[in-house]
């Protein structure tokens, strides 16, 4: 029957294919078995090479695996009349073929279901996940990569995704507001968010402010006769706020939040006297004036991350790891737009002071571009490893450096923006014509103790003692001074191991300047031998609770440090003179018990 289906070429093969291994089963029970063994072989070995050609052409897993079958009985019983090995290579690398084919297809139907979500639906997660399916799949099927029908309408995605990426209108971001502030992220309708526009909502925080001549404590406005000083030196001591004399460190005034036991100064200003701090428990971001030691306003940032706003004046900014880029303005606080993009994202954003463009990145291996002025966001780069992000985006006028660690090792990866600028000339108008990524730097390292940027330099402070320069180019986003990193020496450290804890202060005098415990480092830039140059001078030992520069006097910085017995200390020094001008003892904070002014909200 077998021989009369097999000479018949349009007997159905998957009929053929099933007819032979239920005919194998039954035979291996009959007495004649043995007898017609060959014959059988033989019979199988034809049903298996047409049922092979039929499953290749018509991708079936079914007959394939019929085929998988045949070919395993005739590994036991033999290959019928011609030569074994010959016919077993012939069928085992046709299977392996058929199957590669099979997986190919249902791979290239993978990506094709996930690209049609991402069209349909426009979220840029559905993007991201249909970028990374095709990134891991065409490493396993490397012609997937080269195929027209696939390869051409994920590159249209790409160029889809940043009309997704815009940000909300203001109805938009009021329904978000809302569905940000309610309880247990629920939807809500967007009342909280409407009133908080036509009438700003200052919450029940009472500020303590109280001056030091006076000694009078006022909550969250001054009293009108309150004497004015010029711009004071603003440090933060846990949950208190010193305001010193720059020239003397008398303290002015101090200011504290009731139940507030962290606040953190987030941004000071250099020409007019005011400073933002975050309260990180009830999540407020303040504007206080400085000279007049009054609070200017208080805002209740959205969503419940622990994440810390990035203030850069005109400007604010707030990410939240489920996708929720918020951006304020600084001069009432109140929130302007929101971005909704891939999520997770990590805390950092950097944000450049001069065309005021942000970036930020997810934890998977996306980053995006924000432009303020524009309302737009564009994907930067989506490419570098999950997990790899190992510091804030760095943003240049040219582009942005993203500091990555793989293992022991880490990089500065540099993305330029596209060459056809939008009408602003501060990002590119098409992220489908991604410019391309270069590594500038790669160093033996796990972690960054600190990194300073300004948008046209930076510097970065390994775990190693190491200093790496960074400074803005035009052909690529920036350039490593000396194409290499540079060690420096902590005379302070003495024998210990341990990383120590490093601020970077800024650029002051052509030279960068960073405080340890314990000692002041200068860092200077040789042009001219291309080197780094460096000088260390003595401090007071303590720990460092926070550093400033003397507003009234630019090239002079104050600190606040703990000393090893517990007193505060609070230390000016002087670049020029490169000593300590000032050294005083301050009291230590203590629990507020002040109750709220009879204004107070």
């Amino acid at each position: 029957m077998l021989r009369a289906l097999l000479s018949n070429p349009r007997a159905d093969i998957q009929r053929l294919a099933r007819l032979a291994t239920q005919f194998l089963r039954d035979s291996r029970k009959s007495p004649h078995f043995l007898e017609h063994r060959r014959d059988l072989a033989e019979a199988l070995y034809q049903v298996a090479r047409r049922a092979l050609e039929e499953a290749k052409a018509n991708l079936d897993r079914l007959l394939l695996e019929q085929v998988q079958e045949i070919y395993a009985a005739l590994q036991e019983i033999g290959f019928g009349l011609g030569d074994p090995a010959v016919r077993s290579n012939e069928l085992a690398q046709g299977i392996q073929q058929a199957d590669y084919a099979l997986r190919l297809a249902e791979a290239r139907n993978r990506v094709q279901l996930a690209m049609q979500a991402a069209f349909h639906l426009q979220r840029p997660t559905l993007v991201a996940q249909a970028q990374e399916l095709f990134a891991r799949l065409s490493r396993e099927f490397p012609e997937l990569a080269k195929e027209q029908p696939i390869f051409k309408p994920l590159a249209q995605l790409g160029e889809l995704e940043s009309s997704w990426l815009g940000c909300h209108s203001w109805l938009q971001w009021q329904v978000a507001l809302a569905w940000a502030t309610a309880s247990h992220g629920t939807p809500a309708f967007p009342l909280p968010g409407i009133l908080e526009s036509v009438a700003p909502w200052v919450p029940e925080a009472v500020w303590q402010l109280e001056t030091a001549m006076a000694g009078s404590t006022s909550a969250t406005t001054p009293t009108s006769n309150a004497t004015p000083h010029a711009m004071p030196v603003v440090l933060s001591e846990g949950g208190r706020l010193l305001a010193l004399d720059g020239a003397s460190g008398r303290t002015l005034w101090t200011a504290s939040l009731t139940g507030e036991k962290t606040l953190r100064v987030v941004y000071r200003h250099t020409t007019e006297p005011r400073l933002y701090v975050w309260a990180s428990e009830r999540r407020l971001l303040a504007a206080i004036d400085t000279a007049n030691a009054r609070l200017l306003w208080t805002r209740r940032m959205p969503g419940y991350a622990p994440f810390v706003p990035s203030v850069c004046p005109p400007d604010w900014w707030l990410v939240e790891p489920t996708g929720w880029v918020w951006h304020g303005e600084t001069e009432t606080g109140r929130i302007v737009g929101a971005f909704w993009l891939d999520y997770p994202l990590t805390a950092g954003i950097g944000v450049n002071p001069v065309n005021r463009c942000a970036c930020v990145a997810t934890a998977q291996n996306r980053s995006f571009l924000l432009d303020p002025r524009n309302r737009r966001a564009s994907v930067m780069l989506s490419g570098h490893e999950a997990g790899s992000l190992a510091g804030e985006p760095l943003v240049f006028p040219a582009g942005v450096v993203l500091i990555l660690r793989k293992g022991e090792q880490m990089q500065l990866l540099g993305v330029r923006f596209a060459d056809k600028a939008s009408p602003g000339g501060l990002a590119p108008s098409a992220p489908s014509a991604a410019a391309p990524s270069s590594s500038l730097l790669r160093w033996p390292g796990r972690q960054l103790l600190a990194t300073f940027a300004t948008g046209e330099a930076a510097v970065l402070v390994t775990d190693r003692s190491e200093a790496i320069l960074l400074q803005a180019a035009s052909q690529h986003p920036a350039r490593v001074l000396g194409g290499s990193k540079w060690t420096f020496t902590l005379p302070a450290l003495g024998g210990s191991t341990h990383a120590p804890a490093i601020r970077i202060l800024g650029e002051r005098l052509g030279d960068w300047w960073l405080v340890t415990s314990g000692a002041v480092l200068r860092l200077h830039w040789d042009d001219y031998r291309e080197q780094l140059r460096q000088e260390s001078y003595p401090l007071p030992a303590g720990q460092i609770l926070d550093a400033s520069w003397d507003p009234q006097q630019p090239g002079r910085f104050v600190l606040l440090l703990r000393e090893p017995g517990g007193q505060l200390r609070a230390v000016a020094w002087d670049l020029r003179q490169t000593n300590v001008v000032w050294n005083r003892a301050m009291s230590s904070s203590k629990p507020s018990v002040a109750k709220p002014a009879a204004n107070a909200p």
